[in-house]
Order: C-alpha cells, then structure tokens, then sequence
C-alpha cells in the first residue's frame, strides 16, 4: 500500500511514520504552549486517519460545551477553552471561612491549509471535543482526481453531453520523455474514471512500464458495469488508431518506484543515483514512442470530411438551444453526404472491403 504523495516522491506506507508526519506537518502546533505557564495550558489531543478525513479528539476534562471555541482563520484552526470558576464557604453567620477562584485558558492552533475548511464538523461528549476536517486529494500515488476530473468535463463540453462519451475511444498513451521520474497517477486516474462513463479505454506502453495492478482490476470492474471496455496493448499505434482522444504522457515503471522508495528509505543516495541512469537508458529505448503526425493520421481512419462535420457539429452545437443545435447538426449532415469521402465509403461498404478515404 502506498501513502500519499510528498512532491513527486513515492514512500512506502507506515501507519506511523504516517501519523508522526501528520502532526508535524498538516496539524503542526509551531508555537507549541502558549497563553499561559501552567503545563496543563496545552491539553491532550489524538488525530486518526479515517480515509476520507482526518478525526482530531482534544481532550477538555471540566469544561462545559459553552467554554470551547473553534475559530479558523485562513490556514489556521484554534481550539481554545476558558474556565472560571468560584467557590465560597461561609460560617453560621455568614462570614467567609473560605473563598476560592481559579482561571484557566488553554490553547492550541493547528495548521489545517489543504484542509475543506467549509466541511469541519465537530462535536462535544463528556469532556471531549472532536473535529472532522475533510481533506480533498489534489494528487497522491495511486490518482490524480482533480486533473482527471477536469480532463473529462472538458471532454463532456466538447461532445456534447456526458451521454455521448459512451462509446468513444481513449487512447491513454506512455509517451518519451527525457526525464524518468514522472508520476503514475495520471495514467491511473484516467484509466480508473473514464471507464465508468462506458468508453473504450486502451492502456498503451512498452513493456516494463506498467501501472499497479489493483488500479487495473478498478477499470476492468468498471467497464464492465458501465458497457464499456479496457485493455492494454504494448502497441502505440494499436491503442491510437480510430481514437476519439489520444492522452501522451509519459510515466515511470511502478516497479523502479518502489525501488527507489526502499532506496530513499535506506537513505542509499549511491543506489538512487545507478538506478536513475538505469532508468534513463531504459527510456531512451523507446524514442519512437512520441506523438508525432504520422502517428495522428492513424486517428484519421474515418473520413476526414465526416470527422470535420462532426466537430463542428459539437463546437457549433455546445453554445446555441436545441433548435439551432439541430439545424446545424442537419447541415453537417447534409455535407458529409455530399462529400467525396461518402462515395468511397457507400462502394467499399457494397464491396466488402475497407474504404480507402484520401
């Protein structure tokens, strides 16, 4: 299992490794005690990690619900009680055998940036106070959803309607690139979110560059629920042709990730520094892999003239009403059947063979 990511780097998982980062860095208290000398100014707090959003418990023995505050100011949350409290003891007559006072304020601020502020709740049972900060995933090993999000509301404005990406073909492509370290969790997140709109998803990369396995099995499950396909090819020009979107990116092996992870664990710089050069010279195997313009004609299988009518269709047809959106759709229409290209495709439809489109 992988933890999230630090920058681009790749770590094993340890729970707590995990936790002890946790509270340095996402829940760090910099200015440690403060408000006040006694050592109780600074109260016990416990901070779980439940998946989708981190628990934080502060313990408040003594304190009404009414004494706790939560205040969030930008990236930073404080938690704060006051406690006041009177006590007097009189004699038969009235007069002071003993009279008491205490004050107490405890405090503490955390660091909560990166944190849905907006979806904090908290509550308050015997004594304990407890906060939930949902977190949002920008990116972490196994996905990148905010990118993969964005890419398929692009894609659902320029076909028209998350209805007609089913069907559509996406070539999720590793591409050449001089550098070695890139993450996996862009192939990863295309591969396990564009699957659950019905479309033909086709992994391709050389071998030795493949993606977690697990992350696989998410898109083989959800092509199947969703009536769409997945498989992967070691083919570049297998997973572009007839493609409706082609996505070049380049990746590293989630093997040498893992490596290089028990390598930076070890702190083995020497093994880090061999294991780069390895990994560059295994690139640099596979220059071919680019995306070049020879390699795009091959999406161009169809008709070119049916391909430009139906794109301007969708450009057209995004921004106007129904009505209007029709119309356009009939005039495109109109010139696709007109167009050379249909002669070509009518004849090699009799003859039973592959239409040849220039």
């Amino acid at each position: 299992m992988l933890n999230r990511r630090n920058n681009h780097a790749m770590t094993a998982y340890d729970p707590f490794r995990e936790m002890d980062n946790f509270e340095r860095h996402f829940f760090e208290d910099p200015f440690g005690v403060f408000f006040s000398n006694d050592s109780q100014s600074a109260f016990k707090t416990d901070i779980t990690d439940e998946g989708d959003a981190y628990r934080l418990e502060a313990d408040l023995p003594g304190f009404d619900k009414k004494d706790i505050h939560v205040d969030i100011n930008g990236d930073r949350m404080t938690v704060s009680a006051q406690r006041h409290s009177d006590y007097e003891e009189k004699d038969k007559k009235g007069k002071y055998i003993r009279s008491e006072r205490s004050y107490g304020t405890y405090s503490r601020s955390f660091d909560v940036s990166g944190v849905d502020t907006e979806g904090i709740k908290g509550g308050y049972k015997d004594g304990v106070l407890e906060q939930k900060p949902t977190l949002v995933n920008l990116q972490c090993d196994i996905d990148h959803p905010t990118q993969v999000m964005a890419d398929t509301l692009h894609l659902i404005h320029e076909f028209g309607g998350v209805e007609n990406l089913k069907g559509k073909k996406v070539a999720m492509t590793w591409a050449y690139s001089p550098s070695y370290g890139k993450p996996l969790s862009v192939p990863q997140g295309v591969i396990g979110l564009m699957t659950r709109f019905g479309m033909d998803v086709v992994l391709a990369h050389p071998e030795g560059y493949e993606v977690m396995e697990d992350v696989e099995k998410v898109a083989e499950k959800n092509a199947a629920a969703s009536g769409g396909s997945f498989r992967v090819t070691n083919s570049m020009e297998d997973a572009f042709k007839d493609a409706d979107i082609v996505y070049p990116k380049s990746w590293a092996p989630f093997k040498a990730m893992e490596e290089r992870t028990e390598l930076f664990a070890k702190g083995d710089m020497e093994g880090i520094n061999a294991l780069e050069q390895m990994l560059l010279a295994q690139n640099a195997e596979h220059k071919d892999w680019e995306c070049t313009e020879e390699m795009m004609k091959l999406i161009l299988s169809k008709s070119f003239s049916a391909v430009v009518c139906a794109k301007t269709a969708i450009d057209r047809g995004c921004d106007t009403d129904l009505r209007n959106g029709l119309e356009i759709e009939k005039d495109m229409l109109a010139a696709a059947y007109t167009a050379p290209d249909a002669l070509e495709g009518t004849k090699a439809f009799v003859e039973k063979r592959k239409a040849e489109f220039k």
